[in-house]
């Protein structure tokens, strides 16, 4: 049995919150994709640290147990064979897969953005202009709003709460909550459908 995927860091309950949050219920805030269902996969420790290979087997774990859209939110300038792999299996079995490009405000590869399989997401301000700490490059596929973005938190202790976040994880976010209601409409889609769409 799988150890519980509860979010001792925070981000996986924002991101989690702005793709699909619980809407028309006059609390907090509303997702985007508000009845597309969460499957928590906890890859990174409660620092947000953690070892390719152990991504790589959650996004095989996702693909064998339903998911049909990964959000993998992890940057690293290193790519890894095993989470290459891991990308392709899913693309192969018709999964999704969005990821958030890093926050160093250059022009750089991050993995897995970078990835070929991979929707890789870059963050936008409030004037629609890039986010100055998102990264740039060709291989950027979109970029959504991720500048001071409210959503559901899991504060220090494990408290619920709401919180503002600003980077290109919250991008990626909504770009799932997205592909989340273009599948909706249509569940037939390819990966390379929705990229497109998008």
């Amino acid at each position: 049995e799988a150890a519980q995927p509860d979010d001792d860091h925070g981000n996986g309950t924002h991101v989690a919150g702005i793709a699909a949050a619980e809407t028309n219920n006059a609390a907090g805030i509303a997702g985007i994709a508000w009845q597309a269902r969460i499957m928590p996969v906890k890859v990174l420790d409660s620092s947000a640290r953690g070892d390719p290979a152990v991504a790589a087997r959650g996004v095989v774990w996702a693909v064998d147990n339903g998911a049909t859209i990964i959000n993998l939110g992890l940057t690293t300038p290193d790519p890894s064979d095993a989470l290459s792999t891991a990308v392709d299996y899913a693309y192969d079995h018709g999964v999704v897969v969005v990821a958030p490009v890093a926050n160093n405000g250059v022009s750089e590869q991050s993995y897995p953005a970078a990835y070929p399989h991979v929707i890789a997401v870059a963050a936008t301000d409030r004037s629609d202009q890039r986010l100055p700490t998102s990264d740039t490059g060709g291989y950027i596929s979109v970029a959504a709003p991720g500048e001071r973005i409210a959503s559901t938190f899991r504060g220090p202790g494990g408290n619920d709460t709401y919180a503002v976040a600003s980077s290109t994880a919250q991008a990626a976010a909504h770009v799932t909550g997205v592909a989340a209601l273009i599948l909706a409409i249509n569940p037939t889609l390819t990966p390379d459908n929705v990229r497109l769409i998008l």
